[in-house]
């Protein structure tokens, strides 16, 4: 029988994703007793795998976040990062992985809140791996975790590099279904971890979480109305309005 998944890696958008694939070949290398999870559908794309998404947070002691500049406001990261923050075991720890030049300082809204590694410095890499192989249960002594890092250190940043020189040109925006469909996974998700018994919240978290969901629709209906009313305004020949300042999930 395969051993549980017990690191959590989040993406979203090609580039992260690329990042991500990467992380999950890599980080075994490393830290043999890392068994990485990562999704293979992006949820902006309309399909569910919130059923698949619970069940894999029950058992995570870690969790990698991949940030880019363009993903960084994404609210299905946001969301994954908040679950991976809110389990019943609250030795599980989570970091968020900046690529491609973001810093601490580029970072806004929640994932702020989350200690950051950059990954395209080495060092601070490596510091992120000791503290998942502690996190893990420290089964490999520092000297092996350096030696194995050093080694495959070059694998991973070449991917990197790779990563980093790949187009960057902003994507279609979503239609009304595509959004109303990411509202309904997101809201579908957190229902799912309010009733599962190996992920139940506190009663603050659960009110916190609720409070959350309420202003994600609240701006995806806003964002809505104002994408509607900018079409009929460009159809009789007038100017674009300026957009209209959503509530903050922060």
């Amino acid at each position: 029988m395969p051993e549980p998944h017990n690191v959590f890696i989040s993406w979203s958008g090609p580039r992260a994703e690329r990042v991500a694939e990467a992380l999950k070949q890599w980080l075994p290398l490393v830290v043999p007793l890392a068994s990485p999870w990562i999704s293979k559908e992006d949820i902006d794309k309309g399909v569910p795998w919130s059923d698949e998404l619970t069940a894999a947070l029950a058992t995570m002691k870690a969790g990698i976040i991949c940030v880019t500049p363009e993903n960084q406001s994404k609210a299905w990261l946001i969301f994954e990062a908040g679950a991976l923050y809110k389990p019943p075991d609250r030795n599980t720890r989570v970091w968020t992985y900046l690529l491609f030049g973001l810093t601490s300082g580029n970072v806004k809204g929640p994932l702020s809140k989350f200690q950051d590694t950059k990954a395209e410095d080495k060092e601070d890499t490596r510091k992120l791996i000791h503290s998942i192989n502690r996190n893990l249960g420290a089964a490999e002594e520092e000297p092996r975790i350096n030696k194995r890092f050093d080694t495959f250190w070059p694998e991973l940043k070449q991917q990197l590099d790779a990563t980093a020189a790949e187009s960057t040109a902003t994507p279609k925006p979503p239609t009304n279904d595509e959004m109303i469909k990411e509202i309904f996974e997101l809201t579908r998700a957190a229902a799912q971890r309010q009733t599962t018994p190996q992920l139940t919240l506190t009663a603050n978290e659960l009110i916190e979480e609720r409070s959350l969901i309420y202003r994600n629709l609240l701006a995806a209906y806003m964002k809505i109305q104002s994408l509607e009313h900018e079409k009929r305004t460009l159809a009789a020949g007038g100017a674009p309005p300026p957009a209209a300042t959503a509530p903050t999930t922060d």
